[in-house]
């Protein structure tokens, strides 16, 4: 979209490639189905109690 954008502000012909037009929103979904996984998991952890906190092993 920032190409776009630029082109009408500058009044130039903006030329996308479609496959770039069609994959662009793909790259969208994927990134934001990665993200919610690891929020929802630190969306549920529990402050202030729960498990016990991790030690070091010993050598």
């Amino acid at each position: 979209m920032n190409v776009v954008g630029t082109a009408v502000h500058r009044e130039w012909t903006a030329v996308v490639h479609p496959a770039t037009a069609v994959t662009a929103p793909l790259g969208l979904a994927t990134g934001v189905l990665t993200g919610l996984h690891p929020a929802r998991r630190a969306g549920r952890i529990q402050v202030g109690g729960g498990a016990a906190p991790l030690t070091r092993p010993r050598a």
